[in-house]
């Protein structure tokens, strides 16, 4: 209701009437009401309709009033026609007037102070947004004003309003030159966006708990008030946002998000006196700061303290990638159910829409579901408050907004759109079925989100795992006698001295953990290594039984093998070791007379003594190869003894031995809480971390995937080792199963879905590409000769990426004659071109440009590629090349000759 002309309602006392007079041309007059335009005029009406309605036991109750608007509210129709009746009793008894034009009874929303109101919340006046949707841009610094001042007015309806504007509040700062740029163009287009896609605000239940968000960046601060609303879960209050003034700029983060959080609740104070709050926050430093003993930091924490201490407060943390303000804003329902979009046109966006639609519509009417609760909403069985049927498509009302019920066969559609579209980003879960739940409804959404997100080949491939480390801690057996087994590990690099070493190799006892450092280079090899362990460590302890490194296989084992062939023996290397390897090298007998002669001296007997200086010092006689043989073929029963002064250093073998033990169970026990036992067996799927493949080198790695796949399980080795066939009919490799994730493949659930092409062989860490066939021939002119390529399809991938690929490519990229098996599949071959005149006294000849092509790879050099003289046979024989060089020769000679023979007759110049 709208008292008519509310001012002149309240009389002014007799003794003030003299203050109100003024005069005219056509007298003195005086105000006996209350006159417009008085300073006290408004506070003065607004406390006397307070007043009237206070004293009646409805304000606040059923009824509000700003100035001369009464609002009279209701939650049930027939209370409603009460509530009314009193209000309108309250006011004939005080003679308040009303305009009954302007008084609308029985609304389910009514537009009051600029925002419409109803049962689900607070919005925005349609009419305002549409005003400034329709805002002309700004070019001068007052138009800038003007829109900023209309913005302002639902600021509270706008997350993070003050970063969105800063661009346009820089430009009315004081001595500030107009320039309207892009970033000012996106931030005015933002704010529009922002008030268009607004939430709708619920009004706060006083006596409940608050949820206050906060934020600091850069450039400002921000906070969003929410409370909890049953079903329909989180709903935002209000939200508050600022800039940093030029000091609050200089804060340290700490403070920054401090001063976010002091401001926000200086905002909504009115709301949170008087109720318990949780504020969250991203950063974990300020959880504790109401709970501090001291406040050992500046004045100004201080008084934040003493301030946030005036209420009832708890702040907790939310990790960064967390802290986002629930994405289930409500939206006003209509009975008419409308959706209002800002559209930009773009090509193919209407037949877009129009196909999706007619998708939809047919899909609804063969859908038995949907069709039997269309019939029942007709019926009157189902509640057109909930569902809400038009033009053949079924809506259902989730929380305070209409969503579409989208049919079973058209579900995988919606998830695709939502969650594979390049503009969805490939949320996790939670988003996804937020974002799903914004537009659409069906009754198993939540358990189709989860699968569809679970078992997306690119979310698996990119994202990281968020499961316990597969596989639990497996320790290596401890050995029983020093030097048994040592642990070989190379780190740098640092600056090169002068020798030239950048490098260090370290060979670590696993019994006694006593090291050794040796300098090298980055450039060492297996050799070297091989040199440099027989000079330090074989040299004065003996052969290792185990040597563990982390180098790659293919490292370790020809350190093994070069270690044997320069101590020329091969009883180590058996062929459960490397099988492969025997009989395949021509070992190299290299000594290292020096080394081998100090090992010799080392374990001569001594006549002063009786026994070698080896086994005085370490309690054992050298060990080498054969003496590691013979150790394994000797009973135990027919060890001999040791002598009685050995007996004390044996017992602190195996007190060492047993301590090592003890350590390592309890490493195992508590690195086990956090890992998982392996869950895979033979046939699973599965995708492999690239931290362990051997890809090249590129510029993109962060645009990379995370994990390849599938791959197929052949074998398990061990309880924290898997076997797996990168490639079909390649050998098979072994991978730790903490870089492992299991591929989910839900095909059945989601058919026809778009995978990736597959994944390339790697060889000499590059990528290799499978040739699927030929599709034709070309041949063109380079350097005088005439080179055939073939347009080539590759295997698992579009059409879109066949290349041109040149002969000697292709021999190169196709190992096992390949190249020649694949020639059949080109239907028409061309032949070579004739020979053009112009080949022999042509000036430029450019060498064309060959077109990209996946990286391709270079073959094993222990895999048989296609000789030239196999290929040959197979290709016609190129034209006979013409050269400039053998032309010109000829010139010469023949200039030759004619100078000797005819002399000065003649100018050959």
């Amino acid at each position: 209701m709208d008292a008519v002309q509310g001012y002149h309602q309240c009389r002014i006392r007799a003794e003030d009437v003299h203050k109100t007079a003024f005069r005219t041309q056509y007298g003195h007059f005086e105000y006996l009401v209350l006159p417009f335009g008085l300073a006290n005029a408004p506070a003065h009406f607004q406390r006397y309709m307070n007043r009237t309605f206070r004293e009646a036991g409805l304000l606040g109750v059923t009824v509000l009033v700003y100035i001369d608007d009464i609002l009279i509210f209701s939650a049930d129709p027939a209370e409603h026609a009460k509530h009314v009746d009193a209000a309108l009793q309250v006011v004939a008894d005080n003679h308040v007037i009303c305009n009954p034009a302007k008084c609308h009874f029985g609304l389910l929303e009514v537009e009051f102070l600029g925002h419409i109101v109803s049962a689900e919340g607070i919005r925005a006046d349609p009419k305002k947004v549409a005003a400034i949707v329709d805002w002309p841009e700004p070019r001068n610094v007052t138009e800038v004003k003007s829109f900023m001042g209309a913005v302002n007015f639902h600021r509270r309806h706008i997350e993070n309003c003050a970063r969105l504007a800063a661009p346009l509040n820089d430009l009315m700062k004081k001595d500030k030159a107009y320039v309207w740029g892009e970033d000012q163009q996106d931030a005015f287009d933002a704010l529009k966006h922002a008030l268009v896609t607004a939430p709708v605000l619920r009004a706060p239940v006083f006596g409940a708990d608050f949820v206050l968000y906060t934020d600091a960046s850069g450039t400002g601060m921000g906070a969003a008030l929410y409370q909890e609303f049953g079903e329909d879960g989180p709903h935002p209050i209000a939200y508050w946002s600022r800039c940093f003034t030029p000091a609050e700029l200089n804060y340290m983060t700490t403070d920054q998000e401090l001063c976010a959080i002091v401001n926000a609740i200086k905002a909504f104070q009115h709301y949170l006196r008087n109720a318990s709050v949780t504020v969250l926050t991203d950063h974990q430093a300020l959880t504790t700061f109401l709970t501090k003993k001291t406040l050992k930091e500046t004045s100004r924490h201080v008084r934040w303290a003493d301030y946030l201490a005036e209420f009832e407060l708890e702040i907790k943390h939310l990790p960064g990638n967390s802290n986002v303000v629930a994405d289930a804003l409500s939206r006003k329902g209509f009975e008419q159910v409308t959706v209002t979009v800002v559209v930009t046109p773009t090509a193919g966006a209407g037949q877009r829409g129009t196909f999706f639609r007619a998708a939809l519509e047919a899909a609804c009417a063969a859908d038995e579901y949907i069709q039997a609760q269309v019939a029942a909403l007709k019926a009157g069985k189902l509640s057109r408050t909930k569902y809400h049927e038009h033009a053949g498509l079924l809506y259902r009302r989730y929380g305070s907004h209409w969503c579409l019920v989208v049919p079973h066969s058209q579900v995988q559609m919606v998830l695709r759109e939502i969650h594979d579209a390049p503009t969805a980003g490939h949320m996790g879960v939670e988003r996804t079925a937020t974002s799903v739940r914004r537009l659409f409804w069906w009754s198993t959404l939540a358990a189709d989100v989860i699968k569809y997100v679970g078992s997306c080949p690119s979310c698996q491939r990119t994202k990281p795992h968020n499961h316990p480390v597969y596989g639990t801690l497996q320790p290596v057996p401890v050995p029983k006698t020093p030097w048994e087994v040592v642990n070989m590990d190379f780190f740098g690099p640092f600056p090169a001295d002068s020798a030239g070493f950048d490098y260090a190799m370290s060979v670590t006892d696993r019994f006694t953990k006593m090291l050794h450092i040796i300098p090298c280079q980055h450039t060492l090899t297996a050799k070297d290594a091989a040199s440099m362990f027989i000079n330090v460590v074989f040299r004065y302890h003996g052969m290792p039984k185990g040597v563990v490194s982390d180098r790659d296989a293919k490292f370790t084992s020809l350190f093994w093998r070069e270690l044997m062939s320069k101590l020329d023996t091969s009883l180590l290397m058996s062929t459960a070791m490397h099988p492969q390897t025997d009989g395949l090298a021509e070992r190299q007998h290299r000594t290292i007379e020096e080394t081998l002669t100090n090992w010799m001296l080392l374990g001569l007997l001594t006549a002063a003594t009786g026994d070698t200086p080896f086994f005085l010092n370490y309690g054992q006689h050298p060990r080498t190869p054969l003496a590691i043989v013979a150790d394994s073929l000797l009973p135990a029963e027919l060890n001999p003894a040791s002598a009685d002064y050995l007996q004390s250093l044996q017992t602190a073998w195996k007190c060492a031995h047993k301590s090592i033990e003890q350590a390592q169970r309890k490493m195992k026990e508590r690195a086990d809480q956090h890992r998982r036992p392996s869950p895979f067996k033979v046939g699973d799927k599965v995708s492999i971390s690239r931290k362990v493949l051997s890809l090249p080198d590129t510029t993109d790695r962060k645009l990379q995937y995370r994990f390849y796949g599938p791959f197929t399980v052949k074998a398990l080795r061990g309880p924290n080792a898997v076997a797996v066939e990168l490639v079909d009919g390649k050998p098979l490799r072994s991978f730790n199963v903490s870089n492992l994730k299991p591929w989910i493949d839900d095909d059945g659930s989601f058919p026809g879905r778009d995978y990736a092409p597959p994944a390339p062989e790697l060889i000499n860490n590059e990528k290799h590409f499978a040739v699927e066939s030929f599709a034709r021939n070309r041949w063109r002119r380079f350097r005088g000769w005439y080179k055939e390529q073939f347009y080539v399809r590759w295997k698992g991938y579009p059409a879109s990426d066949n290349t041109w690929e040149d002969v000697k490519s292709l021999m190169k990229d196709m190992p096992d004659h390949g190249f020649l098996e694949l020639l059949p599949t080109l239907k028409k071959r061309l032949d070579p071109p004739k020979p053009r005149p112009d080949d022999w006294l042509s000036e430029s000849e450019e060498e064309e440009e060959e077109a990209p092509k996946p990286a391709a790879p270079v073959p094993e050099a222990t895999e048989p590629e296609s000789t030239e003289e196999e290929v040959a046979a197979a290709l016609p024989p190129p034209p006979l090349r013409r050269s400039k060089r053998n032309l010109k020769s000829i010139t010469n000679m023949i200039k030759k000759v004619l100078n000797n023979t005819l002399g000065p007759r003649l100018n050959l110049s």
